[in-house]
Parts: C-alpha cells; sequence; structure tokens
C-alpha cells in the first residue's frame, strides 16, 4: 500500500526523517478518525488537491454522521445515570432522550404493539 516509504541507510536499515515521522502521525490520527488505508493513502498521495479534497470531504461528512452518533449514545447514558427511577424506561429524562426516536418508529409502525 506504501503509506510510508523509508529511505534506507547504506546498509539497508530503515531511516526515518521529519517528514516521515509527520507521515505516520497523519496515518495514525486518520485511522483514530475512521478513515480506511486506502483513504488513507488518497489523502497522502493525491494527485491533485481536488482528489483530496474530494476524499476529505467524504470523510467530513461521514466522522460528523459518528460524531452525533456518539453525542446521542452519551445522552443517553447520561439521562440512565442521573435516573432514579425503579424503571429506567419510565423515566421522563430518559424517555425524554428516546422521544424522537420512539415517535418516528411509532408513525412508521416499527414499534411492537402498534
Amino acid at each position: 500500500m506504501e503509506l510510508l516509504v523509508p529511505h534506507r541507510s547504506s546498509v539497508g536499515h530503515r531511516v526515518y526523517g521529519r517528514a516521515d515521522r509527520f507521515r505516520v502521525a497523519a496515518i495514525l490520527q486518520a485511522k483514530r478518525a475512521g478513515m480506511g488505508l486506502e483513504d488513507i493513502r488518497e489523502i497522502l498521495t493525491a494527485a491533485t488537491p481536488a482528489k483530496r479534497n474530494a476524499v476529505l470531504h467524504r470523510q467530513r461528512d461521514q466522522l460528523i454522521e459518528r460524531i452525533a452518533a456518539a453525542q446521542s449514545a452519551l445522552a443517553l447514558v447520561d439521562s440512565g445515570l442521573n435516573c432514579e427511577h425503579g424503571d429506567l424506561a419510565m423515566c421522563p429524562r430518559f424517555q425524554s432522550v428516546l422521544a424522537e426516536r420512539v415517535d418516528s418508529r411509532s408513525a412508521a409502525g416499527d414499534v411492537a404493539g402498534d
């Protein structure tokens, strides 16, 4: 995949320069952001800024979706942590976090018993 191609010393050892270290940092950060190796390769080796930006825009959109899902999950966990009801599903705060999902599924007939 050739994401990183370090120089070789006269005896064949890999030699990593400053640019290589930045490339490694970029690869690791991109992986933590959820990017696949093929997209990372494309970002680092794109022939034009437009090609690189196309990948970055797509990745940005996907990252925004993952962040929104994580924030929603965190809100659900926080509401559960703050609930003092015996039955979590009956907690008003917990229900308020789930209300939009329940209401949209009820309207679509997706909830059992509707």
